[in-house]
């Protein structure tokens, strides 16, 4: 794990840049099968240079990416549904519509697969990009309506992996090593792609295969090991209302609980 922050709050590209380089020299810490990797990533800020762009070139005000109830959202579609992408985007779609959120921009075409080793393409995800705004009075708000947006889509369409949908990040991952980053995700040579912090994650696991889902970092965190209480955690997830994903990692059951902490409501103080 490497974090990089910028303690006068300053978006930089070095910061993506640096985090992607300390992960390459500890590529010996991580795991690595036929020389693919166990699977690496890293967690932005939002890049809102980028999707100012996008917006522009969709005569859209470049503005709105600079709104805090902006978001992005970084969809991961199972490989094997081929011309049915589609018809699943749309029913995401139609379930951002039912909580009155709108979709300004997305993209289909952010993710180079054949840049990833023969073992990852044959599982690769279709990566879809959204960005739109949450219409609601505050951050919090904002940002409790898009977690159990995200409860919500995976519960209706569990083949569909979501690595970040947020107001401030936006996760790139892959199954991996590290140099491949960049490779796959040609935004993130761009120097437009400013962030004040930037996670990066590295995975080594005994217990599982390479996976893209099971690859971190998660929406909010990076974490390595078991968590010897993650039954309980995940039996005290249910009783406030977050269901775990299926087939789901120890960490990421974490992250999810620490996410609906970032911005919890009066009634949730009062439950803890």
């Amino acid at each position: 794990i490497v974090a990089m922050v910028d303690k006068r709050g300053r978006r930089t590209h070095a910061k993506i840049t640096g985090t992607i380089d300390a992960l390459q020299k500890m590529g010996h810490r991580s795991g690595d099968i036929h020389g693919e990797g166990d699977g690496c990533g890293i967690a932005t800020d939002v890049p809102r240079a980028i999707w100012s762009r996008r917006l522009s070139a969709m005569n859209l005000s470049p503005h709105l990416a600079e709104s805090r109830s902006f978001f992005v959202g970084h969809f991961m579609l199972p490989k094997g549904i081929g011309l049915q992408s589609g018809s699943m985007t749309d029913r995401i779609k139609t379930l951002f519509a039912d909580q009155d959120i709108e979709l300004l921009c997305e993209v289909h075409d952010g993710m180079r697969e054949s840049e990833l080793g023969p073992r990852a393409r044959v599982d690769a995800p279709l990566f879809w990009q959204v960005a739109g705004m949450v219409a609601e009075g505050d951050h919090q708000s904002a940002s409790r309506k898009l977690f159990y947006l995200q409860m919500e889509i995976e519960k209706k369409l569990p083949e569909v992996h979501i690595a970040s949908l947020d107001l401030d990040s936006a996760v790139y991952k892959l199954q991996g090593t590290p140099d491949m980053l960049p490779r796959v995700y040609p935004e993130l040579l761009d120097e437009n792609m400013r962030s004040i912090m930037c996670l990066g994650h590295s995975r080594y696991s005994t217990n599982t295969l390479p996976s893209v889902t099971l690859s971190q970092p998660f929406s909010i965190l990076g974490h390595n090991g078991e968590i010897n209480t993650i039954d309980q955690l995940r039996a005290c997830g249910r009783a406030m209302g977050i269901d775990p994903v299926p087939g789901t990692s120890d960490s990421q059951s974490l992250n999810r609980t620490c996410l609906l902490y970032t911005s919890p409501s009066p009634r949730d103080r009062t439950r803890s």
